[in-house]
């Protein structure tokens, strides 16, 4: 949950892990697009693992991947809303259904240009009289380039082989109050951060709410999927997913976690947090290709 005040005792210095075994997925997805001319694929890899208080629920995330690949998203419902009895998946999820609804309107020839502002704002509109708040972030592949829009604290790191040439910056509020839409919330479509990246083939994007990008750096995130190996069989959101949650149930670790070292800057005084952060964790990978199948990344031992 968001906005929530520090405090509290300091966390024990044992290594306490309140689950090593992650969940069953809520959901786990790994799909192929093959290009109707044959010239490109995009595959496609989504895993949700709720906070365990919200397994039954599935959680506050919800995510967004059109049928051919080209649009990609992920929404994080606004868990403050909890404490005045509004569900915040509700809100996150009609976002994601409004986005859908945005995407089927649009040209989508292969030459057309999809901007994500037109789709959010669409989208957007969908959900006004629906009470709660959202960070959202949207991929969109126009021709051999993706247009991007970050508002909050979800996000994406860009890929090309181990290296990451592009990660979102979080917006924030203040700490831990991330920009957000909703009804109530001042901030608006336009004020997501817009890029535009060109893409290559074998370019991957791991795209995921905070809940992800709070328990793991991206050089982990990138770590684990060199050693994912043959992405055919093994699916790196879970990989990545699982990583990230056994991390949100650790209240001690050795080095500290995005989410302690944001914290430890922002709120000066008061105990040091130690661990991870639970939360809603989604995961969404990626990857462009111009050839059949990629081969497998070769690990360096």
């Amino acid at each position: 949950g968001r906005m929530f005040a520090g405090g509290g005792p300091p966390p024990p210095k044992e290594n306490k892990v309140k689950a090593l075994i992650p969940p069953a997925p809520y959901l786990l997805k790994s799909q192929t697009y093959a290009s109707p001319d044959g010239k490109f694929w995009i595959d496609a890899w989504v895993c949700m693992i709720p906070a365990l208080d919200k397994a039954k629920t599935g959680g506050e995330d919800a995510y967004y991947l059109s049928d051919d690949h080209r649009v990609i998203s992920v929404a994080d419902g606004v868990g403050g809303w909890r404490s005045v009895g509004v569900d915040p998946s509700k809100y996150s999820r009609g976002l994601m259904a409004g986005l859908k609804k945005a995407f089927e309107k649009e040209d989508k020839s292969p030459s057309s240009m999809i901007s994500p502002l037109t789709i959010l704002k669409y989208a957007y509109k969908q959900v006004k009289d629906v009470l709660g708040s959202s960070t959202v972030v949207i991929g969109v592949l126009n021709g051999t380039r993706m247009s991007t829009l970050n508002l909050g604290d979800s996000g994406f790191i860009y890929m090309r082989g181990q290296h990451i040439i592009h990660r979102t910056k979080p917006q924030q509020a203040n700490f831990n109050a991330p920009y957000q839409l909703g009804p109530d919330s001042h901030f608006k479509p336009e004020d997501g951060d817009q890029q535009i990246i060109d893409v290559k083939s074998g370019d991957m994007v791991v795209m995921g709410s905070d809940g992800l990008f709070d328990n793991l750096w991206d050089h982990e995130i990138s770590t684990i999927i060199e050693k994912t190996g043959d992405l055919q069989q093994n699916n790196p959101a879970l990989a990545i997913a699982n990583t990230a949650f056994i991390t949100s149930q650790t209240n001690y670790t050795p080095k500290l976690t995005p989410f302690a070292h944001e914290r430890r800057n922002k709120i000066i005084g008061g105990p040091v947090w130690h661990g991870g952060k639970p939360d809603d964790i989604t995961v969404l990978v990626w990857r462009y290709r111009t050839t059949p199948v990629e081969p497998a990344p070769t690990s360096k031992l």
